[in-house]
């Protein structure tokens, strides 16, 4: 996946969500109107689609059984409202006899197939096309495979993200299965989202781009800058560092408890800070003994720097269920984490009660760091820990430097040597 067209996927999204809310596709009261809904819909407009349908619920025929028993002529006369009403009949004729005949009728063991397989068995369908397979399986199989059609194909040309009038639909499609995390629900509103815009704003002409969700970063609008939100106060400040803390009781019981509330207070002493609220089970821990451990997190340990922060050592003992190797510290009883790369020994100095959180203050009165991070003249080399952060409620990687401190106002030729 690629993040930044994530991003902009998801700034795509949440600029229609928020104009319109949730549109609640697909209208049905069972899978099985859904994937009626989806046969009738084809070149016709939704209303006259609810009146095939209202026709069809009069004369108790909406089900795989009911389409099977009636004839044919009755079945083209109740859905005439639909346009090419005939092609229509013989569709809703072959998908049900398919199912009856090859899963007793039942459209939990047709769903029970995997998403390829089954958009597969829906293309081998008479009159069963893409877009009619893939509304099928997200809407009434609720499978995450992602809808495209006419209007996304308008609606993101004129966004500047396609710039292709003749983009396919498995082209279409594959950019969003690409870029979006597989999801049901996001799937299904996305999908809504980008057809309401394109029925009621996006129209092939004359379209009324003033009213739309998505004006200001439409590329046809030339991108205007979106504006800014006032949002209530919130810990909103990201990335934050993520570490593990280790501390330990009296008695020298040990835990884990992952930190993101952390942060560097002081240069001399050097001194950190740590949040925690009072019914963690560390809490007590490191009020009482007045000492812990800051444990650098890195990829490799990412699993269970997010395990020691969701489960409570109350219940489990965090070293044995991450298979952390617990290190003797040198000036505190609570241990070091031996697979971090850099371990900060504290004694906590101050206690403050902010409110939710209260904030340990520690003098920093040790330090480990792995000679594997040290260059040939002793230099620490941080990258090479490969550490982890965190960001409104996800872990990520530090993978790129854009600078040294200073860099903004060092001459080029220090600049270039600096980089050597």
């Amino acid at each position: 996946m690629n993040k930044n067209l994530n991003q902009k996927l998801m700034q795509i999204y949440n600029s229609m969500y928020e104009k319109t809310g949730p549109r609640k596709w697909w209208p049905a009261e069972s899978k099985f109107e859904v994937i009626v809904g989806a046969i009738l819909t084809q070149f016709v407009s939704w209303k006259n689609v609810t009146t095939a349908i209202e026709n069809l619920k009069r004369e108790n025929l909406l089900s795989v059984e009911g389409i099977c028993s009636v004839d044919m002529e009755k079945l083209e006369e109740l859905i005439r409202s639909t346009r090419f009403y005939k092609q229509k009949a013989k569709k809703l004729k072959a998908f049900c006899t398919h199912v009856k005949d090859n899963y007793d009728g039942s459209l939990e063991k047709f769903f029970s197939k995997d998403i390829y397989e089954l958009r597969k068995e829906l293309l081998s369908m008479y009159g069963i096309g893409e877009e009619t397979a893939d509304c099928i399986i997200l809407y009434a199989a609720e499978k995450p495979i992602f809808v495209v059609d006419a209007y996304t194909r308008r609606v993101f040309n004129r966004l500047g993200i396609f710039n292709n009038e003749k983009i396919s639909y498995g082209e279409m499609q594959k950019f969003f299965m690409d870029n979006l995390e597989h999801d049901v629900a996001l799937f299904n509103e996305y999908h809504a989202q980008i057809d309401g815009v394109g029925s009621n704003y996006c129209h092939s002409t004359n379209p009324m781009c003033g009213e739309c969700s998505v004006y200001d970063i439409c590329a046809k609008n030339g991108g205007k800058k979106m504006a800014k939100q006032l949002w209530k106060p919130s810990t909103i400040l990201n990335p934050v560092p993520v570490v593990m803390v280790t501390c330990a009781d009296k008695e020298g019981k040990p835990n884990i408890v992952t930190v993101a509330w952390v942060g560097t207070v002081n240069s001399e002493p050097p001194m950190v800070s740590i949040s925690l609220r009072k019914e963690r089970f560390s809490y007590d821990m490191i009020k009482e003994t007045g000492q812990f451990v800051v444990n650098l997190a890195t990829r490799k340990i990412a699993v269970a720097t997010d395990l020691c922060g969701v489960k409570s050592g109350r219940d489990i003992d965090k070293f044995v269920a991450t298979k952390l190797t617990p290190a003797k510290a040198t000036q505190v009883n609570a241990p070091l984490i031996e697979e971090s790369p850099v371990n900060l020994e504290c004694i906590v100095r101050h206690r403050l009660e902010l409110g939710s959180h209260d904030m340990f203050v520690g003098e920093i009165v040790a330090v480990h760091v792995d000679e594997s991070l040290l260059d040939e003249k002793g230099k620490l080399c941080l990258d090479k820990a490969d550490l982890i952060c965190y960001s409104h409620g996800e872990y990520w990687t530090l993978e790129e430097s854009l600078g040294y401190f200073g860099y903004s106002v060092t001459k080029k030729k220090n600049l270039k040597r600096n980089k050597k």
